[in-house]
């Protein structure tokens, strides 16, 4: 699929309403006037920008309320409003009239809402509001414009997308995977170069339906996977996230506007083996975008290929069997991939588009041990000679395992690399697993030391940086070590997690308050646990155990009554043997044991 050449970000913008009143505010207002973009949107900074400077050449764009002092008298100014400056922009309000400033105010969502009760003054002086429409980055739209011609298509993460996808004129039918397999087949056959948007892409069952029955259907049009909550290897990755003013201004060095003209897009991950990273498509960025059809890259690629093709039956990663699957889609001669289960499946998909009829055992045997049963039965046809009960639940054993009472206490790291490189990280299975040899360490700080690295690299191997599931093995993880008495490895570990834009599980921050306290940082815990609904009674305890650590009795009573309607001590309420310490490392043991 060959999409045009995406418009620059200015030339599309300045075709909004939005810009357009702008443009008349200011040319009204040539002698003094403050416009307020409410609700504005980090994708749509660059392109107003843009539209300032055709206004005027020397416009001036900057996060510094008090640079407003050093403008010239008549000045175009574009100021990225912070919480931290809205009462000095109240106080010192004037300099604008005195200098008949022409100012536009950059207002995001939380800072427009605060500025009219914390800077009401400065707020009645405005004289235009303009809401600014949601957009999508340029870098994600031309990352979707590149990824279009990449086969199986995109893995989208971040909002946008249907707003890119008009941007790029691609009309698209959305459809979900666990729909009925033979509905889904027959869809995407009837018109086989339609433009289809998955959504629901939840877990790696799900994501090979989509494979599947793309295969099956002989479907060569564009597919994209909207914000997919699993890794999907071998999809084209595009993330139209942004960095925030803060994080880009630290990124691009306090350098605001190289920052714009980068639209805030984070920090290519890509790391020292640029070819290899980008090769397999490990990373969404710049480098990816610029690199993945050169000719280093193609050749790369073809490299691995014969490589694949040459030894079979290594224990190739997802990522480069999905590469291989991408480039040798087409070919009518296979090797035989049946060493590992990422290996079977691809020969099942490859089977699908190319002989249906050969290995539909093995095609069944793999969706079984996907807890697929839907799309066994569909693929067995009702031939019971097939039926294979101890597949059937060793599948069904994968996706819901047994419980931790049930799980033999044998059960140890030496036993899990192998098994789980098989199945999958992704696993249930191996996600309890995991948290049974950890929880079987943590009086062990020695072995627990010697297992992690193994255990992260391995998952990160498999699952990506930005996988859902790897993020859950990161917190389990972390919370292993800090119960082993190093709380502050994982409390930076943790921290570092949180500057890159993954999807942290709903435990989050309960947990990284828990392991604040074992640190010592109860003032901080406190400040975390306050966001929460607070409504387990473990929570409520250590939130006013940390209070109270923290110097602060009468808040902690004023919460407790707040909270549960006691009006009481909060220590005669807690008990005389009750410490944060020890509840956090409740907390903490109570949230590994429930993996």
């Amino acid at each position: 699929m060959v999409l045009p050449t995406s418009p620059p970000a200015e030339d599309q913008a300045a075709e909004g309403e939005w810009l357009r009143a702008l443009r008349r505010w200011l040319h009204l207002g040539r002698k003094g006037v403050i416009v307020m973009i409410r609700d504005a949107q980090p994708a749509r900074l660059r392109a107003l920008l843009g539209v300032l400077r055709e206004i005027d050449g020397d416009a001036r764009v900057t996060a510094d309320a008090a640079d407003l002092m050093d403008c010239e008298p008549g000045a175009l100014v574009l100021l990225l409003v912070l919480p931290i400056d809205l009462d000095w922009l109240n106080i010192n309000r004037p300099i604008i009239a005195q200098r008949s400033l022409r100012l536009v105010l950059w207002t995001e969502a939380a800072v427009s809402d605060r500025l009219k009760f914390e800077s009401p003054d400065l707020h009645d002086w405005v004289s235009h509001f303009i809401k600014c429409p949601p957009g999508v980055p340029q870098f994600a739209a031309e990352g979707l414009r590149i990824g279009a011609r990449w086969w199986p298509g995109v893995a989208w993460r971040g909002g946008g997308l249907e707003l890119a996808l008009a941007e790029l004129d691609i009309e698209v039918e959305t459809l979900e995977p666990d729909s009925a397999f033979a509905g889904l087949v027959e869809t995407l056959r009837a018109n086989p170069a339609k433009s289809v948007c998955w959504v629901g892409v939840d877990s790696l069952r799900e994501l090979w339906r989509v494979r599947w029955a793309v295969a099956e259907a002989r479907h060569c049009g564009f597919c994209v996977l909207d914000n997919p909550r699993v890794s999907a290897p071998g999809w084209f990755p595009v993330d139209s996230r942004q960095y925030d003013l803060a994080s880009a201004l630290t990124q691009h060095d306090g350098m605001l506007e190289a920052g714009i003209e980068a639209e805030f897009e984070p920090e290519d991950s890509a790391g020292e083996e640029v070819l290899r990273d980008v090769g397999l498509l490990l990373h969404p960025g710049l480098r990816l975008r610029s690199l993945h059809e050169s000719a280093d890259v193609v050749a790369w690629r073809r490299k691995l290929v014969a490589a694949i093709r040459k030894q079979p039956n290594h224990a190739w990663s997802r990522h480069e069997l999905a590469i291989f699957a991408s480039l040798e889609r087409d070919r009518r001669g296979w090797p035989s991939l049946t060493n590992g289960e990422s290996q079977q499946r691809h020969f099942v998909e490859w089977s699908l588009r190319h002989e249906p009829s050969k290995d539909r055992r093995l095609g069944w045997m793999t969706a079984a041990r996907l807890a697929d049963i839907e799309l066994s039965t569909h693929w067995t046809a009702g031939d019971t000679a097939w039926v294979d009960v101890d597949v059937v639940q060793f599948g069904n054993e994968i996706w819901s395992p047994p419980s931790r009472e049930q799980w033999s206490k044998k059960w140890d790291w030496d036993s899990l690399p192998q098994f789980c490189q098989g199945v999958g990280w992704d696993a249930p299975f191996c996600i309890r697993a995991a948290s049974i040899v950890l929880s079987n360490h943590i009086d062990d700080s020695t072995s627990l030391a010697q297992i992690t690295p193994d255990l992260q690299a391995a998952v990160e191997g498999e699952l990506g940086q930005d996988d859902a599931v790897r993020v859950q093995y990161v917190y389990m993880i972390n919370i292993s070590r800090a119960l082993a008495g190093d709380p502050w490895s994982a409390r930076d570990e943790i921290e570092t997690l949180t500057e890159h834009a993954v999807q942290h599980p709903a435990y989050a921050l309960p947990v990284y308050a828990a392991i604040r306290v074992l640190c010592g940082d109860y003032q901080a815990s406190a400040e975390f646990l306050r966001k929460l609904s607070l409504e387990d009674p473990l929570q409520i305890r250590l939130y006013l155990e940390a209070l109270l650590a923290a110097g602060q009795p009468k808040r902690a009573k004023a919460e407790l009554q707040r909270l549960l309607a006691i009006d009481a001590e909060p220590r005669e309420y807690l008990g005389p043997e009750s410490n944060a310490k020890d509840l956090a490392r409740e907390l903490l043991l109570a949230q590994l044991q429930a993996y």
